[in-house]
């Protein structure tokens, strides 16, 4: 069981309570089955959180692509150097959990608009660092606004409490996630 209560002062997030670990079979009516149905890909919590993350993530890229032709990746590439340049590529690619190879490309698309810098490292000329722009600073600080008003958007059918605690889990399972190995 993942949950119980948060390490805040206060009553216990009961209500958030993940039951992860119970087999899908002892929670449903169903029989077990050696295949997995539908409906259990639908309660599985890995899907639940990909889908979420993939449906918020696509319907904000939208209004990204529309406002400044920038992809999911583009504008990930963007809000990571307007809060952590100067970074090489590699930085930027662990720091958004992708391909090194793609985030090389968004960069070079970020570079060629004029949104990004790249330059030697004058303390190891083997290593590129990556900066925000001007003009890479305002299509952040248009398009930052937005994000932050859909991530607000989302979370508003939770009270303070239960986005609180949601936090606090996500967390715990962010640490948890990286003892597991990739």
């Amino acid at each position: 069981r993942v949950g119980g209560t948060c390490r805040r002062p206060g009553p216990p997030c009961a209500f958030l309570t993940l039951d992860i670990l119970t087999p899908l079979a002892s929670r449903s009516n169903n029989p077990p089955t050696a295949v997995a149905t539908r409906e259990d890909l639908r309660e599985s919590f890995s899907y639940k959180i990909a889908t979420l993350s993939n449906r918020f993530s696509l319907g904000t890229a939208r209004i990204y692509a529309q406002r400044h032709d920038l992809t999911l990746r583009d504008w990930r590439v963007l809000n990571v150097l307007a809060h952590y340049s100067p970074l090489s590529a590699g930085e930027v690619a662990e720091r958004i959990l992708n391909d090194k190879t793609q985030v090389s490309r968004a960069v070079d698309k970020l570079v060629k608009r004029g949104l990004v810098t790249r330059a030697v490292d004058s303390q190891n000329r083997r290593r590129s660092v990556l900066r925000i722009t001007d003009t890479g600073r305002t299509v952040f600080a248009d398009i930052n606004p937005i994000a932050r008003r859909r991530e607000a958007a989302l979370v508003s059918v939770l009270s303070p409490e239960e986005y609180q605690c949601l936090v606090e889990m996500l967390d715990r399972l962010l640490l948890q996630v990286e003892t597991l190995g990739e």
